[in-house]
Protein backbone atom coordinates (compact mmCIF):
# COMPACT_ATOMS: atom_id res chain seq x y z
CA UNK A 1 0.00 0.00 0.00
CA UNK A 2 2.76 2.39 0.97
CA UNK A 3 4.36 2.34 -2.49
CA UNK A 4 1.24 3.84 -4.04
CA UNK A 5 1.57 7.10 -2.07
CA UNK A 6 4.72 8.93 -2.99
CA UNK A 7 3.80 12.56 -2.34
CA UNK A 8 5.34 14.34 0.65
CA UNK A 9 3.25 16.72 2.82
CA UNK A 10 2.41 19.98 1.08
CA UNK A 11 1.90 23.46 2.46
CA UNK A 12 -1.15 24.94 0.77
CA UNK A 13 -2.49 28.43 0.51
CA UNK A 14 -4.57 29.24 3.58
CA UNK A 15 -7.07 31.10 1.41
CA UNK A 16 -7.67 28.02 -0.75
CA UNK A 17 -8.51 25.69 2.11
CA UNK A 18 -10.43 28.44 3.90
CA UNK A 19 -12.56 28.79 0.78
CA UNK A 20 -13.24 25.04 0.79
CA UNK A 21 -14.11 25.05 4.47
CA UNK A 22 -16.29 28.14 4.27
CA UNK A 23 -18.13 26.89 1.21
CA UNK A 24 -19.28 23.83 3.15
CA UNK A 25 -20.58 26.14 5.87
CA UNK A 26 -22.46 28.73 3.85
CA UNK A 27 -23.96 26.48 1.17
CA UNK A 28 -25.88 24.50 3.70
CA UNK A 29 -29.26 24.48 1.97
CA UNK A 30 -32.58 23.36 3.42
CA UNK A 31 -31.56 19.75 4.07
CA UNK A 32 -28.81 20.45 6.61
CA UNK A 33 -29.42 18.10 9.55
CA UNK A 34 -32.96 17.50 8.28
CA UNK A 35 -32.51 13.79 9.04
CA UNK A 36 -30.20 11.77 11.29
CA UNK A 37 -26.64 11.14 10.19
CA UNK A 38 -26.73 7.98 8.01
CA UNK A 39 -25.98 4.84 10.02
CA UNK A 40 -22.88 3.88 8.04
CA UNK A 41 -21.33 7.32 8.47
CA UNK A 42 -22.18 7.21 12.19
CA UNK A 43 -20.29 3.89 12.34
CA UNK A 44 -17.36 5.48 10.53
CA UNK A 45 -17.38 8.39 12.98
CA UNK A 46 -16.89 5.81 15.72
CA UNK A 47 -13.80 4.49 13.91
CA UNK A 48 -12.60 8.06 13.43
CA UNK A 49 -12.80 8.78 17.17
CA UNK A 50 -11.05 5.52 18.02
CA UNK A 51 -8.15 5.82 15.60
CA UNK A 52 -7.41 9.45 16.56
CA UNK A 53 -7.52 8.70 20.30
CA UNK A 54 -4.13 7.98 21.83
CA UNK A 55 -4.91 6.35 25.17
CA UNK A 56 -2.38 3.55 24.81
CA UNK A 57 -5.07 0.88 24.44
CA UNK A 58 -4.95 0.51 20.64
CA UNK A 59 -2.18 -1.51 19.01
CA UNK A 60 -0.45 0.35 16.17
CA UNK A 61 -1.29 -2.47 13.76
CA UNK A 62 -4.97 -2.26 14.75
CA UNK A 63 -4.88 1.48 14.19
CA UNK A 64 -3.54 0.83 10.68
CA UNK A 65 -6.47 -1.50 9.97
CA UNK A 66 -9.01 0.98 11.33
CA UNK A 67 -7.54 3.83 9.32
CA UNK A 68 -7.55 1.65 6.21
CA UNK A 69 -11.26 0.88 6.72
CA UNK A 70 -12.04 4.50 7.50
CA UNK A 71 -10.29 6.33 4.68
CA UNK A 72 -10.39 6.41 0.90
CA UNK A 73 -7.08 5.88 -0.89
CA UNK A 74 -7.25 9.57 -1.88
CA UNK A 75 -7.57 10.72 1.75
CA UNK A 76 -5.88 13.96 2.74
CA UNK A 77 -5.72 15.67 6.12
CA UNK A 78 -5.20 19.42 6.51
CA UNK A 79 -4.61 21.57 9.57
CA UNK A 80 -4.80 25.35 9.70
CA UNK A 81 -1.93 26.90 11.64
CA UNK A 82 -2.29 30.49 12.83
CA UNK A 83 0.46 33.03 12.39
CA UNK A 84 2.94 33.68 15.13
CA UNK A 85 5.85 36.07 15.46
CA UNK A 86 8.07 33.95 13.24
CA UNK A 87 5.84 32.34 10.61
CA UNK A 88 2.82 33.43 8.53
CA UNK A 89 -0.47 31.52 8.66
CA UNK A 90 -0.42 28.35 6.60
CA UNK A 91 -2.07 24.98 6.15
CA UNK A 92 -0.26 21.69 6.63
CA UNK A 93 -1.53 19.06 4.19
CA UNK A 94 -0.79 15.33 4.48
CA UNK A 95 -1.66 12.44 2.20
CA UNK A 96 -2.85 9.03 3.36
CA UNK A 97 0.60 7.44 3.50
CA UNK A 98 1.96 10.16 5.78
CA UNK A 99 -1.13 10.08 8.02
CA UNK A 100 -1.01 6.27 8.27
CA UNK A 101 2.67 6.30 9.24
CA UNK A 102 2.34 9.22 11.66
CA UNK A 103 -0.70 7.78 13.44
CA UNK A 104 1.09 4.43 13.73
CA UNK A 105 4.02 6.19 15.43
CA UNK A 106 1.66 8.06 17.75
CA UNK A 107 -0.05 4.85 18.88
CA UNK A 108 3.36 3.31 19.53
CA UNK A 109 4.27 6.32 21.68
CA UNK A 110 0.95 6.18 23.55
CA UNK A 111 1.68 2.55 24.48
CA UNK A 112 5.00 3.63 25.96
CA UNK A 113 7.18 2.35 23.11
CA UNK A 114 9.79 4.36 21.23
CA UNK A 115 8.49 4.70 17.65
CA UNK A 116 10.83 3.74 14.85
CA UNK A 117 11.50 6.73 12.57
CA UNK A 118 9.70 6.52 9.23
CA UNK A 119 11.32 8.16 6.22
CA UNK A 120 7.95 9.20 4.82
CA UNK A 121 7.14 11.30 7.92
CA UNK A 122 9.13 14.57 8.11
CA UNK A 123 11.12 14.73 11.35
CA UNK A 124 9.69 18.11 12.38
CA UNK A 125 6.19 16.61 12.09
CA UNK A 126 6.95 13.55 14.21
CA UNK A 127 8.93 15.67 16.69
CA UNK A 128 5.78 17.71 17.34
CA UNK A 129 3.07 15.06 17.23
CA UNK A 130 4.66 11.99 18.80
CA UNK A 131 5.25 13.77 22.15
CA UNK A 132 1.61 14.88 22.03
CA UNK A 133 0.52 11.23 21.82
CA UNK A 134 2.64 10.38 24.88
CA UNK A 135 0.16 12.43 26.94
CA UNK A 136 -2.46 9.79 25.98
CA UNK A 137 -5.24 12.20 24.93
CA UNK A 138 -8.68 10.76 24.25
CA UNK A 139 -10.58 12.09 21.22
CA UNK A 140 -14.28 12.63 21.85
CA UNK A 141 -16.90 13.87 19.37
CA UNK A 142 -18.84 16.45 21.36
CA UNK A 143 -21.43 17.23 18.70
CA UNK A 144 -22.20 16.91 15.01
CA UNK A 145 -22.65 20.59 14.16
CA UNK A 146 -23.86 20.19 10.57
CA UNK A 147 -24.34 17.33 8.14
CA UNK A 148 -25.72 17.13 4.66
CA UNK A 149 -25.40 15.30 1.33
CA UNK A 150 -23.60 16.97 -1.56
CA UNK A 151 -25.03 14.79 -4.31
CA UNK A 152 -25.52 11.04 -4.23
CA UNK A 153 -21.91 10.06 -3.55
CA UNK A 154 -20.59 12.82 -1.27
CA UNK A 155 -21.60 13.61 2.32
CA UNK A 156 -20.34 16.36 4.63
CA UNK A 157 -20.15 16.29 8.41
CA UNK A 158 -18.90 19.20 10.51
CA UNK A 159 -18.13 18.16 14.06
CA UNK A 160 -16.94 19.60 17.34
CA UNK A 161 -14.35 17.15 18.61
CA UNK A 162 -11.91 17.44 21.47
CA UNK A 163 -8.68 15.83 22.65
CA UNK A 164 -9.05 15.45 26.42
CA UNK A 165 -6.76 14.37 29.22
CA UNK A 166 -3.91 16.74 28.46
CA UNK A 167 -1.82 18.52 31.09
CA UNK A 168 -2.45 22.23 31.66
CA UNK A 169 1.00 22.97 30.30
CA UNK A 170 -0.10 21.58 26.94
CA UNK A 171 -3.71 22.86 26.78
CA UNK A 172 -5.72 25.19 29.05
CA UNK A 173 -8.34 23.14 30.83
CA UNK A 174 -6.59 19.96 29.72
CA UNK A 175 -8.27 19.85 26.31
CA UNK A 176 -7.83 20.90 22.69
CA UNK A 177 -11.15 21.74 20.99
CA UNK A 178 -11.52 21.54 17.22
CA UNK A 179 -14.02 22.28 14.49
CA UNK A 180 -13.48 19.52 11.98
CA UNK A 181 -14.87 19.30 8.44
CA UNK A 182 -15.11 15.73 7.15
CA UNK A 183 -15.88 14.89 3.53
CA UNK A 184 -17.13 11.36 2.84
CA UNK A 185 -17.27 9.64 -0.56
CA UNK A 186 -19.40 6.62 -1.38
CA UNK A 187 -17.27 3.84 -2.84
CA UNK A 188 -18.14 0.30 -3.89
CA UNK A 189 -17.65 -0.95 -0.31
CA UNK A 190 -19.40 1.95 1.43
CA UNK A 191 -18.70 5.45 2.71
CA UNK A 192 -15.05 6.39 3.11
CA UNK A 193 -13.41 9.51 4.51
CA UNK A 194 -11.77 11.48 1.73
CA UNK A 195 -10.79 14.70 3.47
CA UNK A 196 -10.36 16.08 6.97
CA UNK A 197 -9.78 19.79 7.60
CA UNK A 198 -9.64 21.00 11.18
CA UNK A 199 -8.86 24.14 13.15
CA UNK A 200 -8.35 24.78 16.86
CA UNK A 201 -11.26 26.59 18.50
CA UNK A 202 -11.93 27.82 22.02
CA UNK A 203 -13.79 25.36 24.23
CA UNK A 204 -17.19 26.22 25.63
Amino acid sequence: MMQRFLHAPLVLSLSLVSTIALSSCVNEGPNVAAAPVPDEITEQLGRYAKVFSFEGTLDPEESDQLLGRLCADSFRMSYSMPANGETPPMVMDMNFAVVLSLVHMMHEAAKGDEPSPMDIVPKDLSDGWVPFARHKPNLRIVEVLRHYPAGESVYITVIHDVHEGLPESVAPGGAHNYETHLTWVKESDGWRLQNKIWVDVAGE
